[in-house]
């Protein structure tokens, strides 16, 4: 099992690291959509998993880009009818994931210390809020995380519909080169 990406495909930790963070992007965004349907006595736990959750993305997503900018580059993107104008365009919209994914927990925190709350660490510590709750300030950030936070599920369904027209339509390898895989 190759680590690093090469020419051919991504290295197992890149895909470890991209499936993880596509798995934490649909579990905090599904217990954000129902965290306010969920009976009081369960929303504190409901909400520490998203809070985790979105810990854990963050935490995922700055590992994959110091893997990333470490020496380990996407391998090439693959020659096709649609290549010239298609490449720029998920490259720039790879980057704007990033944002997103780094932008939406950033500002989950935020919302978190506004609220005049703790913010907890994986169940290890907590974070005190460093400033007294502002219901206005977190409305204000509340609006702001939910819609990054569903952009991010528009552009991570974006980004599997491409990866599923290059599998079924174009019939190339750009999806199977994310895949799990038993290297020889």
């Amino acid at each position: 099992m190759k680590l690093r990406n090469d020419a051919t495909g991504y290295g197992a930790v890149a895909r470890l690291l991209h499936w993880l963070a596509a798995l934490c992007v649909l579990t905090a965004w599904g217990l954000g959509i129902v965290l306010d349907d969920v009976p009081k006595r369960f929303e504190p736990r409901v909400l520490w998993v998203h809070e985790t959750v979105g810990l854990a993305l963050l935490a995922i997503v700055l590992v994959r880009l110091g893997w990333r900018i470490g020496g380990n580059p996407p391998p090439p993107a693959l020659p096709g009818p649609m290549a010239r104008w298609s490449q720029p365009l998920a490259h720039g919209l790879h980057w704007l994931f990033y944002a997103l994914m780094i932008g939406v927990p950033v500002l989950g925190i935020l919302l978190t210390f506004a609220r005049g709350q703790s913010l907890p660490l994986f169940g290890l510590a907590d974070i005190a809020s460093p400033w007294p709750r502002d219901r206005a300030l977190a409305r204000s950030i509340k609006g702001v995380h939910e819609l990054a936070a569903h952009l991010t599920i528009l552009l991570a369904t974006v980004h599997a519909a491409a990866a599923l027209i290059h599998h079924y339509l174009l019939k190339d390898d750009t999806l199977r080169r994310m895949l799990p895989r038993r290297d020889a």
